[in-house]
């Protein structure tokens, strides 16, 4: 549960046995958190809830939550277990310290919900290295601050920090997470209700990739567009989208990258001249900005063909609007490509 994670994460320590008789934070209730709180869900069809302080109604919006102080009990009322966890998110920040040992909540009523469907932070996990550990804490602050999504930037030029098996060589050495780390933080995120977006940031910001396979990726900064190449950025996705198999949203990069130099690629040109696009024909700007939203195209069917949602940063022209498919999320990150309708 949401209180039981803050416990164990050394957020709150357990409170004394007996209350003091008066605080100076004005009328409070007193929650005694020695015996690990737990939220539960009324049974079926009664009116009966296992002992605890904190009682859980449900019945109203997904996200919502309703904190009521009444005599010496807390009331949460929320539709599901995520609106009842931000119920006990807000009661831990409301949550003042009644002496050295006692912890204390001022009296009233709380209605609650979020004020947009996406609540989430990103961490940059290749170019500043993140210990393990550190990972569990972000989960952690996530759920303190009712935030939904943490989106993981996992590979930049700096490193590739996640584990591969069809290409082992691309982890960077001494900077990346086993599968088995990564599906223990996941079980962690999931009990927290903390969804994980994670983020191979292609086709640019791809130095990484030619640590071990430059002559698949390429090595002047960008993602080739050869056959082989794109085979292998799908088989990437569909190992991420695998490993991450709880995760709705993969996102997919897209931001920053040269694609000039896509033109002046051989085996990229070659590869769209083959498909039949007149690249001898095209302006240059063109032809980039074509071959740049056939890449976005192409890696947001290989996502979703694993049946989840692919995210990419905005980043391509608006002339290349009709090419992006209607079910990619896009996060207009600085409006400098296109404006945000």
């Amino acid at each position: 549960t949401a209180l039981s994670a803050l416990l164990s994460a050394g957020l709150l320590p357990a409170a004394a046995e007996e209350a003091p008789a008066s605080t100076d934070v004005g009328v409070v209730l007193l929650l005694n958190l020695e015996n690990d709180l737990t939220l539960y869900e009324k049974e079926a069809d009664t009116n009966v809830y296992p002992s605890s302080s904190v009682k859980i109604m449900m019945g109203l919006l997904a996200c919502r939550s309703l904190c009521d102080r009444l005599d010496e009990e807390v009331t949460v009322t929320a539709a599901t277990s995520r609106g009842a966890q931000n119920a006990v998110s807000t009661l831990v920040q409301l949550m003042e310290k009644a002496d050295a040992q006692t912890f204390a909540l001022p009296a009233g009523s709380i209605e609650d919900d979020g004020d947009s469907t996406w609540r989430g932070t990103m961490i940059d996990l290749a170019r500043d290295w993140h210990e393990l550990h550190v990972l569990y804490e972000y989960v952690d602050m996530c759920r303190f601050f009712k935030l939904k999504y943490l989106h993981l930037h996992f590979t930049d030029d700096q490193s590739y920090t996640l584990p591969s098996k069809a290409f082992p060589k691309i982890s960077t050495p001494g900077r990346h997470y086993t599968e088995g780390e990564l599906k223990a933080l996941l079980e962690y995120a999931k009990s927290r209700d903390v969804e994980i977006i994670p983020e191979i940031d292609v086709p640019g910001h791809c130095t990484s990739f030619a640590q071990g396979y430059g002559e698949i990726f390429g090595t002047n900064g960008i993602i080739r567009q050869t056959e082989e190449s794109m085979t292998a950025m799908e088989a990437l996705f569909t190992e991420l989208c695998e490993l991450f198999a709880d995760s709705s949203y993969i996102h997919i990069g897209g931001d920053e990258a040269d694609i000039d130099k896509w033109t002046e690629d051989e085996g990229t040109v070659a590869a769209f001249r083959a498909a039949g696009v007149d690249v001898d024909g095209m302006e240059k700007h063109d032809l980039a900005q074509y071959m740049y939203a056939s890449f976005l195209v192409r890696m947001c069917k290989a996502v979703m063909a694993c049946d989840k949602t692919p995210v990419i940063w905005e980043g391509f022209a608006e002339s290349m609007n009709h090419m992006i498919p209607r079910e990619a999320v896009v996060m207009s990150w600085e409006n400098f490509y296109q404006p945000t309708p």
